[in-house]
């Protein structure tokens, strides 16, 4: 019995220990900032978005439509896909009305990455006028539902890595390396 809700517990602390990773307060927060929830997704968006938006650029055109397997979304799915997400996540926690982009094709490579660093530029924008006094407050969630400011600007982030790490897949499965892999990319 013990065994069994160990075994149980360890998904959920695993979620957990990746949430403080990746929202590692940046170093002024550390040192007593005001907002340091708001300024370490800040600071994660900062390394995301280079790392997305770089490996956007890298991925030749002609394999915008490769997938690892015909179950999962093709490379120019996923950064569409990692677009919207920014566009409606980053909506949701600054209060702010999501822009009315156009739509791109998944194989239109200048196309997405525009879309993707626009994402950004968005959520910046967004996300400055955010802070730590409303995590608590409900925002629109996907699905309809609600969620607390602060679990949305969570999910946002493990988002990020979840995607990148995709991404970082696709890549060297086409014989590249991904930007954090880089010489200096961490």
């Amino acid at each position: 019995m013990a065994s069994t809700r160990r075994v149980a517990l360890f998904p959920a602390a695993l979620l957990c220990a990746a949430a403080a990773l990746v929202l590692a307060p940046p170093a002024q927060a550390q040192q007593g900032g005001s907002n340091p929830i708001t300024e370490s997704l800040q600071s994660t968006m900062k390394r995301y978005s280079g790392w997305l938006v770089q490996s956007a650029k890298d991925m030749p055109a002609d394999k915008y439509a490769f997938k690892a397997d015909k179950t999962v979304r093709s490379f120019g799915a996923e950064i569409k896909h990692v677009a919207r997400s920014n566009d409606y996540m980053c909506s949701a926690i600054g209060g702010v009305e999501r822009p009315k982009g156009k739509d791109v094709g998944d194989t239109d490579k200048d196309g997405l990455v525009s879309m993707l660093q626009a994402s950004f530029d968005f959520c910046q924008k967004a996300l400055a006028g955010v802070d730590d006094s409303k995590l608590s407050d409900p925002v629109p969630f996907f699905g309809g539902r609600k969620m607390a400011r602060g679990a949305v600007m969570m999910s946002l982030a493990a988002d990020w890595a979840d995607h990148y790490s995709r991404l970082s897949l696709y890549l060297r499965m086409n014989g590249m390396l991904p930007p954090s892999a880089r010489r200096g990319g961490m």
